[in-house]
């Protein structure tokens, strides 16, 4: 049984239960449902990510924002838009090992002791969201 089919087998338990305190019912329910999260099976997922980065298009010969005035100046005049200056794609394995996501990339054989920006080291990165 999984955690929902927990969860829901519980609610159903509580309401044949209507003597006892809904507080310490709501205790029992939460150890209940920790120490059967402690023995649910490492889960794995491949995530792929794919990351751009958008920036104005008002460059001086070398490629560079003349100033910021003249960046300020074009967006209220609304003739700057921004355009794509890099994209790429990661894939990483994910998964949840101790409470904590851990990371590798896709096909290694094991999983690296080190956060999300070692792994990853350039660009913008986030964590949670597979836990």
């Amino acid at each position: 049984m999984g955690a929902k089919g927990f969860l829901l087998l519980a609610a159903v338990a509580a309401t044949g239960c209507a003597q006892q305190d809904p507080m310490q019912l709501l205790i029992q329910i939460r150890h209940k449902v920790a120490d059967r999260m402690s023995h649910i099976p490492r889960y794995l997922c491949t995530e792929t990510v794919d990351r751009t980065t958008l920036g104005p298009d008002i460059f001086d010969s070398r490629g560079k924002v003349e100033s910021c005035a003249s960046l300020v100046a074009a967006q209220q005049n609304h003739k700057s838009k921004l355009k794509l200056i890099t994209a790429d794609r990661l894939r990483l394995d994910v998964a949840i090992i101790d409470k904590n996501e851990s990371y590798s990339w896709v096909g290694e054989d094991r999983f690296k002791d080190e956060s999300l920006s070692e792994l990853v080291r350039v660009g913008a990165t986030s964590t949670g969201a597979f836990g």
